[in-house]
């Protein structure tokens, strides 16, 4: 890569090495970093605090770091380098950049601060940064002390972030997942984990735990195994698309299971109360509950049509149906069980959440 405009001041006297305002331009990077380290033997000698700071208007990590994409399915994370082998001394971090470009996603305004200890904890002080066209907030940190079970402790916020252009990936069973295959919309919240990583700090979910207080605001499910169950009840929906309004519950992940209390959701297909289990191997375990009235009026105009499966266009959106809470509903209640490829699907009630 090309080199452009490089300066700054490099000192180093007594063990200790200074870089002031030391940077320049390499291809779309520019940055500047001031740096003071002590790597000398005698630790009375130390005259000033280990610390980096590092400010760009655009940084290419990419580029940087020659990143190729690398198919999924053959990442091998056990055998990635692992920093937390290195030693680690008391040093603090700053970050401030403009635009980063990180496995071919462009993050803005990224701020951060952080420190190391020599027990080999890695303290996220602070961390905000623009992306999915909302705002993401983060504070936790990495317990390295044995490097062969790396933890992280966080606790995330999020601010509208579109989940069609929030590409997180979280590694389960070999197989690496997006978390935006179903669910479309802006999700705001607030998350809580202790994940187990491997050493390129990639979550192992099925070892970890997670509480996420999360509200899904203009959203839709798309191809959702549990509503395309239930064609028979809704001829004139479009089971494929199902639009609702917020969508607004509080979920627990544990050993690889997303946990779903029971929650009402005024939706394209009428309002629903869906509670249940969500494996991230894909094995579910839903209890939806359809107004009574609802089902008995799509089975009227049914007995007076053909009994050929009406055509419904895949692009066709419906209105959203609400719950008026001044009137009784009844329920019919169906569960569904199985996996996308094979499901049961039966009357019955969610014992848990009655």
């Amino acid at each position: 890569m090309k080199l452009e405009n490089f300066s700054g001041r490099v000192h180093y006297e007594n063990g200790t090495t200074r870089v002031e305002n030391f940077g320049g331009q390499l291809d779309e990077s520019d940055f500047s970093m001031d740096m003071s380290y002590f790597s000398g033997a005698d630790s009375t000698a130390k005259v000033h605090p280990n610390f980096f700071s590092l400010q760009a208007d655009a940084l290419d990590l990419d580029a940087l770091l020659n990143y190729q994409p690398e198919d999924t399915a053959k990442v091998a994370h056990d055998t990635a380098f692992n920093v937390f082998n290195l030693p680690f001394s008391d040093t603090n971090f700053t970050v401030t950049i403009g635009k980063l470009n990180y496995h071919t996603y462009w993050l803005e305004t990224v701020n951060a601060r952080f420190r190391s200890t020599e027990d080999h904890y890695l303290y996220v002080d602070t961390l905000s940064l623009r992306t999915a066209d909302g705002g993401l907030g983060m504070k936790g940190y990495f317990n390295g002390s044995d490097p062969s079970h790396i933890y992280f402790h966080s606790t995330m916020r999020a601010d509208r972030l579109d989940l069609d252009k929030l590409m997180v990936k979280f590694e389960n069973f070999g197989q690496d997942y997006l978390i935006n295959d179903n669910l479309h919309g802006k999700v705001s919240g607030t998350i809580t984990s202790k994940f187990l990583v491997h050493p390129d700090l990639t979550p192992i979910i099925e070892k970890s735990e997670a509480h996420l207080e999360l509200t899904v605001q203009e959203g839709s499910l798309v191809n959702f195994t549990p509503f395309q169950a239930m064609s028979s009840y809704f001829k004139d929906k479009n089971l494929n698309l199902v639009r609702f309004d917020t969508l607004e519950n509080t979920f627990d992940l544990k050993n690889g299971v997303l946990h779903i209390p029971k929650m009402t959701v005024n939706s394209s297909i009428g309002f629903i109360e869906l509670s249940g289990m969500q494996g991230l191997d894909l094995n579910m375990d839903y209890f939806i509950r359809i107004p009574l009235g609802l089902v008995t009026q799509v089975g009227m105009r049914s007995l007076f049509a053909d009994n050929k499966q009406q055509s419904i266009d895949p692009d066709q959106e419906d209105e959203i149906i609400y719950r008026d809470p001044n009137r009784r509903t009844r329920f019919i209640n169906i569960n569904v069980k199985g996996t996308p490829e094979e499901y049961e699907f039966r009357l019955g009630k969610d014992k848990k959440n009655r």
